[in-house]
């Protein structure tokens, strides 16, 4: 489990708990000095107010490396072992004549910087998807809780992935994935697109040496959204399990009120 305080609007407090299976906790918890208590995917269903299901695919860490990579799709596979084929020794691959050296970069402990350095990857990605961008008051919540990992292309970083921590449970969510290669070139594009499948492939590897138990694709997009469509296709291709789990918000009681008359000031 994890336990994380912010501010809403920088000014009201609000607590987050992660992955809490205590029944005792998410019952008892009240807000009286929170604006509001949010428990985050817990595999307890039970009957209160607030409570969103929240469906998610999961991989199975205890599992063999082997075991999991068989499990993939036939094409996701393809894709994983031509990239180890292309990497030699020195990281130096050879895709179409042309010599790219590949990096995987595990941050465990992210600074500052790093946080700045993925924000303003991200917000170049967000700005040709039309995502929300990102900003640091966004990471001060998360302490010592995430795990950044990059793969550099010549040097220069082209796929972010950062992962929520739970070291208690052994639990790792992927929080953000982020790749810029829209504006690249037929081949470059078809390179990020198989290194895409590769970093996961990484990362999976990676936790299990961590001797994680639990690796958290992010939840479920619905199927009317075509960008969404494809991210969903994409998990898919991995065959992980499907799980459901519930969030609970607990609102002081004067949030409601406040809330619905900051709607009315801004519309």
């Amino acid at each position: 489990m994890i336990k994380l305080t912010t501010k809403y609007y920088n000014i009201f407090p609000v607590k987050e708990y992660w992955f809490c299976d205590n029944k005792k906790e998410i019952i008892n918890s009240k807000p009286w000095f929170f604006w509001t208590i949010n428990f985050y995917q817990t595999n307890l269903s039970l009957d209160l107010k607030n409570k969103k299901i929240f469906n998610t695919w999961i991989i199975d860490l205890n599992k063999n490396l082997e075991e999991i990579f068989k499990n993939f799709n036939s094409s996701t596979k393809w894709k994983i072992n031509k990239i180890n084929r292309l990497i030699s020794w020195e990281q130096v691959s050879i895709f179409n004549n042309t010599e790219y050296k590949i990096d995987f970069i595990v941050l465990k402990n992210p600074n500052k910087q790093d946080i700045k350095e993925f924000i303003k990857f991200y917000n170049k990605f967000a700005k040709q998807k039309w995502l929300h961008w990102l900003n640091i008051n966004i990471f001060n919540k998360f302490n010592k809780n995430i795990i950044i990992t990059k793969i550099l292309l010549n040097n220069i970083a082209t796929i972010f992935h950062v992962y929520l921590i739970d070291n208690d449970d052994k639990i790792t969510r992927l929080l953000y994935s982020a790749s810029l290669f829209r504006n690249e070139n037929k081949d470059i594009k078809k390179l990020i697109w198989w290194l895409n499948h590769w970093h996961h492939y990484k990362d999976i590897e990676l936790f299990q040496n961590l001797y994680f138990n639990t690796y958290d694709f992010w939840g479920i997009y619905q199927w009317k959204d075509i960008s969404k469509t494809n991210i969903a296709k994409f998990k898919i291709w991995f065959w992980p399990q499907l799980i459901t789990q519930y969030h609970y918000i607990k609102e002081w009681f004067l949030f409601k009120y406040l809330y619905k008359i900051k709607k009315k000031i801004l519309w």
